[in-house]
């Protein structure tokens, strides 16, 4: 199934190609009017759903949606969720208007491991080699076993980034709004 998340209506059907969307309506009808920034699935075939005002929630193959508390790591200041991504050992990396935490779902709790001072992520991927790949405003970062924090990229001119396609040989590919 695709889901399309949008700025004001949740989740939309577009047309009536509902052979290609899923109409649940215990997903559908909570989040309708939601401002959905971004909508990924894990592993487990969860379905982690972020919203720019209202939090984070996740959908299990059950039918039950989860609202994760999110107190323990959402910046102070009210700062909204821009997105979320589940890495390969189901850490949640939570992307904050003016931050990026990394945490763990215990439940319906969101515990945070570790925060780092990155402003306006618009993506998080990670490559075979289980490398975390951060495109954000100010650049492309990594995030290996072997660092403790994100490290930025030597290209500075590199900025906005909007995506990141980790390619199998070990190369990125990536868009970005504007270059320095």
């Amino acid at each position: 199934n695709a889901w399309i998340g949008t700025y004001d209506r949740g989740f939309v059907i577009a047309g009536k190609q509902s052979d290609y969307f899923n109409e649940d309506k215990n997903l559908s009808t909570p989040l309708e009017k939601k401002f959905v920034t971004r909508v990924i699935e894990d592993n487990h075939r969860n379905l982690w759903i972020a919203t720019r005002y209202d939090g984070l929630y996740r959908y299990l193959p059950s039918g039950i949606l989860d609202k994760i508390d999110l107190s323990s790591v959402q910046p102070s200041g009210g700062d909204y969720l821009e997105g979320v991504f589940v890495d390969s050992q189901e850490r949640l990396w939570l992307a904050f208007e003016g931050r990026l935490c990394l945490a763990t779902a215990i439940g319906h709790k969101a515990v945070g491991i570790a925060s780092f001072p990155l402003d306006h992520v618009r993506c998080i991927k990670e490559d075979d080699a289980h490398t975390i790949w951060i495109g954000a405003w100010s650049g492309i970062y990594s995030y290996d076993k072997t660092t403790i924090n994100p490290q930025r990229l030597d290209r500075t001119d590199i900025v906005n980034i909007s995506d990141i396609l980790p390619l199998k040989d070990g190369r990125i590919l990536f868009s970005a709004y504007a270059w320095d």
